[in-house]
């Protein structure tokens, strides 16, 4: 099984219109918030989707579906 790579929400912004799962920081590795966001492209576009990312407590994100889907 291949373990799932989380990239930084700052450094690798995702792309608006796919699914994501996003977890917050925490320093010890245990107790991390989890959530799924998929924000609809054609309402926000890309700039306003990673100021809304960067506002939240979530550092990080893995893709929870591919942009060839």
């Amino acid at each position: 099984m291949i373990k799932p790579t989380w990239l930084s929400i700052n450094i690798n912004p995702p792309k608006a219109g796919y699914a994501i799962a996003v977890r917050s920081a925490n320093k010890f590795g245990v107790g991390h918030t989890y959530d799924v966001i998929n924000i609809d492209s054609e309402l926000y576009d890309q700039e306003e989707y990673e100021d809304y990312l960067s506002s939240t407590s979530f550092i990080e994100w893995l893709p929870l579906e591919s942009e060839s889907e």
